[in-house]
Parts: C-alpha cells; structure tokens; sequence
C-alpha cells in the first residue's frame, strides 16, 4: 500500500498542490493577525469581543482553514480519482499487474493523509508563528497556557480530519457525473452546510467532535460505494 501511495504522489506532481498549501497558510495568517487586531480597531460591537478569547479564536480560524483545505482535496480528488477512472486513463489503469481494490484505497488514502497533514502543519505553523508574537504584543485577553495549546493542536487535527473526510464525499458526486464542475459543486455546497454548522457550534467543542465522527463515517460509507462501482467497471 506505501509503494502505492508513493507511486500516485509521483505520478500526479503534487508540487503544485504544496504551493497551494503554502499560499492558504500565508492567507491564514493574514486572518489571524485581522482577526486579533479586530477587537482593538472597532470596539463598539459586543459579538467582536469573543474573538479576544483563545477558544473561539482558534476554532474560527481552523473553521476558515477547513474551507480552503477541504475545496483543495476536493480538487485532489478529482485529479487523482475521477479523472484516472474515466476514458482510456482507467483503460491504462487497469492494465496494471495491481488489484484495482488496493489501487484505488492507495489513491484516497494518499489524498485523505495529504489533506489531513497539510491541514494539521498549516496550522501548527500559522498558530505557532502568532503564539511566539502574541508573548510580546498581547493581542488577546486571555492568558496563553499549555492548554490552550494542546486544546489548539487538537482544533487543528479535529477539522483536517473533517477537510479530508468531506471531501470524499464531494469526490463521489464528481465520480457520478464524471466531472470536475460536480465534484466542485457538491464540495460548495457541502463545505456551505459544513461551515454554516461548525460557525454555530463554536462555542461547544462537543459539536467539532460530533461532526467529526460522523464525517469519518459517512466518508466511509461513500467510499465503499464507490469501490464497489469501479469494481463492476469493465474496460
């Protein structure tokens, strides 16, 4: 399964995928320093005081990330799956001395680990680089603590499991239609509900867990659909 994985890595030249993480990254942390300043430049709104405190801080940012991160696996998905299994590509595909079960496992998981590691170090980074600057300025109100860092990583790793899981299931309507404005539609709108979803659940870290084991659930309930349709294909 590794040789696999390292196999589609190699095959589809993420390094366009790598810029995309580092450009996302970048923006985060254009939205964090907005995002703590925002409370400092207009004053006149209550609701802008909660972003003063570590817990609804931190998981706003990681809802916005989860937006972007999910919309770029949507499109790994697309380039790694739906476009490999239509035409003569799955012709060549499954020409292969492989079976196409371990095939197609090692392109979701190669697409699934990819979005949940990219996610989990574009925020350590973002989040890192503002903790070491919060010491010195105090943008915030609360006082940072080695629990709200270990409460931070575990936002962080939460909703890339969520990014990842969610855009299986974008990748099973692209699969459907045989096509990259599907998969792009579904992840739209799926990544509107979603974010809609954990917005209103900020303050309950309950909620996060919640949507996060029934993402990795219903992703898997997806998936095993669509192997079992590519496993009837006949080339």
């Amino acid at each position: 399964m590794l040789k696999l994985m390292k196999l589609e890595l190699k095959r589809n030249r993420i390094k366009g995928y790598f810029i995309a993480v580092q450009i996302i990254t970048a923006a985060m942390l254009g939205f964090t320093y907005l995002f703590a300043l925002m409370p400092q430049i207009d004053q006149s709104q209550r609701d802008i005081e909660l972003l003063m405190s570590y817990g609804v801080f931190t998981r706003l940012l990681c809802v916005i990330s989860l937006l972007c991160f999910t919309v770029l696996s949507a499109v790994m998905f697309n380039r790694f799956v739906v476009e490999e299994y239509t035409g003569k590509k799955a012709i060549l595909l499954f020409s292969y001395p492989v079976d196409r079960s371990m095939i197609l496992w090692a392109k979701v998981f190669t697409v699934f680990l990819f979005t949940v590691a990219a996610m989990t170090s574009s925020g350590l980074i973002t989040f890192s680089i503002f903790f070491i600057t919060e010491a010195t300025f105090h943008f915030m109100k609360d006082t940072l603590t080695l629990n709200v860092l270990l409460q931070t990583f575990g936002f962080v790793l939460t909703y890339a499991v969520i990014a990842a899981s969610f855009a299986t299931v974008s990748l099973w309507f692209g699969y459907w239609k045989k096509s990259f404005s599907a998969t792009l539609v579904a992840n739209i709108i799926l990544v509107s509900f979603l974010g809609n979803l954990l917005v209103m659940g900020i303050p309950n870290a309950m909620v996060s867990m919640g949507v996060a084991a029934f993402s990795i659930i219903i992703s898997f309930i997806f998936v095993r659909n669509l192997h079992s349709k590519i496993m009837k294909l006949e080339v």
